[in-house]
């Protein structure tokens, strides 16, 4: 079956300020990192009204139709009438400034194509919101042709209902439509490269790393030493090594040498309420990775109505076979039912010790009685619980006042959340991990000294008789 791939490069660029096709991302024009990001088994072909493009493409050796059409309708036109000729069975219109489609998605989406006999339109999605590339089959290429005006492809498709999207990871689906966007695309290159340089250092079996005159940070404190590794384990650690023949030297001197550090709080690819974070689990752990966190710990969540069992699948289908770094999860309960009572067990049985809830947010946060219960069963079964201290009425109230005094940007998230409302919300919480029988509990995100203030109370209480768990503190 013969796939076309048209590359659509005839925008003006006004929110750019220039014709974004020839602007640079990490030492590549923007059209050419595009066309290179298609793999081998399309057809592809360049839809343009720039001859700056038309030449590119001619130095990469990629067909051009190069047309004088202004509107978006002309370029749909100008590409499939060159593929029309070819006799393709459908074709990929890909927008000439979204260059990170993983070849994976491409070839995701020519599976789903032809899994439904090749009938249907497939696009990329991003948690179930349709974007492109869009793969539309040759039934549609008539309606394509007879497009009109400011049309694009996606016109034709508003009505159907057999519409098939292939879910894509975030960073795929960015594109230049501006000069943030740019910068942002050429970081994650930069990113994506550099890790791959470290990764194939680590990953060169025949011969040694020697990290020689670095400060090593072990259990114990530091240490001067010098650090063998083989592949990514290490394998010796001695006053002096001496290298031998092949084996890469790293000189450490003046620099601390850190095993890989553990981010236990992150939360990857996961809705807010209002907003999804800006990082996928890909994106996230590479750029861990290249400030040396190896391992995360995220927040898988059970939100209304979401069963824990499928939260946590979710979480790992959105991780598995995306990071880079090492990962495991905490699992986040926006509600307390006996549903989610009789999970806990199994959520132990999955590899899940640590659990989350919230003070906070109306749309997560469980009162005082469903809390203590949580912490009473977390006890019986050996986990830990994860809280969000604040106290959510307070906020929400403070937050009203302060938008009403007209205060409507960041300063104003100081001014809603003064310190007691975070101190209240933690002792509150230590004082039912009590009630509870001293169930062992975690403070979240401890972020000020009448917070720290309220632990070491309750710390004293216990050192004077009272038995209080003693939190640990994650910022």
């Amino acid at each position: 079956m013969k796939l076309g791939c048209v590359i659509m490069a005839s925008g003006e660029g006004k929110r750019f300020g220039s014709n974004k096709m020839l602007a640079d991302i990490y030492g590549k024009p923007l059209i050419a990192r595009t066309i290179d990001s298609v793999p081998r088994g399309f057809d592809v072909v360049v839809s343009t009204r720039w001859p700056e493009v038309a030449r590119i493409c001619e130095d990469k050796h990629c067909p051009c139709v190069l047309h004088d059409g202004k509107l978006r309708s002309e370029s749909v036109r100008a590409g499939l009438s060159w593929g029309v000729e070819r006799n393709w069975k459908g074709c990929l219109f890909l927008p000439g400034d979204q260059p990170l489609v993983s070849s994976d998605s491409f070839e995701a989406t020519v599976r789903a194509f032809d899994e439904r006999g090749r009938k249907h339109p497939v696009r990329l999605a991003c948690n179930g919101e349709p974007s492109s590339p869009v793969l539309f089959p040759a039934e549609l290429f008539d309606a394509l042709m007879r497009l009109e005006g400011k049309d694009g492809g996606g016109s034709i498709l508003k009505d159907r209902i057999d519409v098939v999207l292939v879910e894509a990871r975030a960073y795929e689906l960015w594109d230049v439509d501006t000069a943030k966007g740019q910068r942002r695309i050429t970081e994650h290159i930069a990113a994506c490269s550099y890790f791959d340089r470290v990764a194939n250092c680590i990953n060169h079996k025949s011969n040694m790393i020697i990290i020689k005159n670095g400060a090593l940070v072990t259990p114990q404190g530091l240490r001067r030493a010098d650090l063998a590794m083989d592949g990514d384990k290490i394998v010796r650690i001695a006053a002096a090594i001496e290298p031998a023949e092949g084996d890469t030297v790293q000189d450490a001197a003046g620099c601390w040498v850190f095993p890989g550090f553990i981010d236990a709080h992150t939360h990857m690819q996961c809705w807010t309420g209002m907003d999804w974070t800006a990082d996928s689990f890909e994106t996230g752990t590479r750029a861990a990775a290249c400030g040396g966190t190896t391992t995360i710990v995220d927040y898988a969540t059970a939100d209304r109505g979401v069963t824990m069992p499928d939260a946590l699948a979710e979480w790992h289908r959105r991780a598995d076979g995306t990071c880079t770094a090492n990962y495991a999860f905490h699992m986040a309960l926006a509600e307390w039912n006996e549903r989610n009572r009789a999970d806990l067990s199994a959520m132990r049985e999955a590899g899940v010790s640590s659990f989350k809830t919230y003070f906070a947010y109306d749309h997560l946060r469980l009162d005082d009685a469903e809390t203590l219960e949580v912490l009473e069963e977390l006890k019986r079964i050996g986990g830990i619980l994860c809280v969000h201290c604040e106290n959510g009425t307070l906020v929400n109230e403070l937050q009203k006042r302060v938008y009403e005094q007209g205060i409507h940007g960041p300063e104003g998230h100081a001014l809603s959340r003064p310190d007691v409302c975070e101190a209240e919300a933690v002792s509150r919480l230590l004082y039912l991990a009590h009630l509870a029988g001293d169930a062992p509990v975690n403070v979240v995100h401890l972020s000020t000294k009448l917070g720290l203030e309220a632990i070491r109370a309750a710390k004293a209480r216990g050192e004077e008789g009272t038995s209080m768990s003693r939190p640990a503190l994650s910022i």
